[in-house]
């Protein structure tokens, strides 16, 4: 693996279905080539990936540039209109800059107004706390249960499935849970959250 700090290239996704001839054009930052693992991170791409199966398509046609503002000039010229006119591609806008940034001023803005929500007394929870009776109740109710093998094989396969989280794909949960830094229950939450930026595959 070639260190460079850092690399700016465009890419595009391809499928090999039979009569599903979609695509997909992206733009990727990373220190590290080659890239294999990272296959773009598209809203529309990721429900065809979860469709038809991540290993239909290939990445390619990759091309490396001297900054990001090329490589975003790039994918803008790559894409043109056929967001809008093509069926099969699953760009849902023409690239660029266009809905892809935002400032460091929007940013701090962002961060500032959701400091405070949802902790403390702001929590929604806060007006409906569990009562000792409740809380032992929701204990007695756990204590001693057992799950069928059958239960534990799928709990366990489901933690094996391979995962794409942030365009990265990885073998399993707990691999992308050690690599992100990221507790296995906060990423089995953000799934069944149905979270854009990760996805089973």
């Amino acid at each position: 693996m070639k260190l460079i700090k850092p690399s700016f290239y465009t890419y595009k996704i391809i499928s090999n279905i039979p009569d599903k001839p979609f695509y997909y054009f992206g733009v990727r930052t990373c220190k590290y080539l080659p890239d294999n693992r990272y296959m773009g991170s598209g809203i529309k791409l990721k429900q065809i990936y979860k469709e038809y199966g991540i290993n239909n398509f290939i990445k390619t046609d990759v091309v490396l540039h001297s900054s990001y503002e090329k490589a975003l000039e790039n994918e803008k010229n790559l894409i043109g209109h056929l967001f809008e006119t093509d069926k099969w591609c699953l760009n849902l806008s023409g690239g660029g800059l266009h809905g892809r940034e935002l400032s460091k001023e929007q940013k701090r803005k962002i961060s500032f107004s959701m400091k405070g929500k949802n902790s403390g007394d702001s929590n929604p929870m806060k007006k409906y706390p569990h009562t000792l009776e409740i809380k032992n109740k929701i204990r007695q109710s756990r204590l001693g249960k057992t799950w069928s093998n059958e239960v534990k094989i799928k709990m366990s396969n489901s933690k094996t499935k391979k995962i794409m989280f942030n365009g990265i794909i990885y073998s399993s949960f707990k691999e992308c849970s050690i690599v992100n830094k990221i507790p296995l229950p906060t990423l089995s939450r953000w799934n069944k959250q149905r979270k854009e930026n990760i996805c089973v595959l």
